[in-house]
């Protein structure tokens, strides 16, 4: 598996574990770092840029803050699922 398709498995399994909870790139960034990989911040928003327009996530705006958030779509589990 390449660094990219390990940062797009890392931020579906995140999406998966958080259900209808959006997560922002900050928290899954913090995640992956905290399980000691070394993404970058820009690395994480490519890939749930990618994950996006594959339609295995959404990109949700927090109208309070305007931070960007981001959710597993019905598409996305069943592939996470497919491949674990």
């Amino acid at each position: 598996m390449t660094r990219t398709q390990e940062i797009r498995h890392e931020c579906l399994l995140q999406l998966y574990g958080s259900g209808a909870i959006p997560l922002s790139i900050a928290h899954i960034h913090r995640v992956a770092r905290r399980e000691q990989f070394d993404y970058t911040l820009a690395e994480v928003r490519d890939q749930l840029h990618f994950l996006r327009g594959q339609k295995l996530c959404e990109e949700i705006t927090n109208t309070g803050t305007g931070e960007n958030l981001y959710v597993i779509t019905s598409q996305g589990m069943i592939e996470f699922e497919r491949r674990s």
